[in-house]
């Protein structure tokens, strides 16, 4: 299965990019070839900085910026009508550079029912893992505690930063 799909899922503050960047740099460390996409809440956000090219274009009213060096790439839209299909959109083109793995911040509406995508849930507490569990019907890896509590009414694998990391190369190897 290539590339190996692991969407992060956990609330706000709960640790989502602190272990996303480990997993990169781990992964990466490894030889591996990592991409990541993050659900961003806001409907619109720069990621240009104000004065810069790119922000003026955008700020005269273009749909659509993009920013091309020799080392870099960026698309700023405003086309989208759906969370769904951008998604799509934007996977299908990480798929087309062929990592070993693409890790997910969030998404989870879009990726509680999908088969091709695994899953990890990071809570702070029963209720907040209960939250997420209950919009995930398939492909749970497992679950990282980020306070202590007792999760035996869960039934589920609890993980540590390592486990799950150990677990990536074990389903890439596979």
């Amino acid at each position: 299965m290539r590339p190996v799909i692991i969407a992060i899922l956990g609330h706000k503050n709960s640790g989502k990019t602190t272990l996303i960047e480990y997993l990169t740099r781990e992964l990466v460390n490894k030889g591996l070839k990592v991409v990541t996409m993050k659900h961003i809440h806001h409907d619109f956000f720069e990621v240009d900085k104000e004065g810069k090219d790119t922000w003026r274009h955008k700020r005269a009213g273009a749909t659509i910026v993009s920013g091309v060096s020799k080392k870099r790439l960026v698309i700023i839209s405003d086309e989208v009508s759906e969370l769904n299909d951008a998604f799509e959109e934007v996977m299908n083109y990480l798929k087309a550079k062929n990592p070993d793995v693409i890790l997910l911040e969030g998404f989870l509406p879009i990726v509680g029912s999908r088969k091709d995508i695994m899953k990890v849930v990071i809570a702070r507490s029963v209720d907040e893992a209960k939250f997420f569990l209950q919009n995930i019907r398939e492909g749970l890896l497992g679950i990282i505690k980020r306070e202590s509590f007792t999760t035996n009414d869960l039934n589920i694998p609890i993980l540590t930063e390592q486990k799950l990391l150990e677990t990536i190369l074990k389903i890439w190897e596979a």
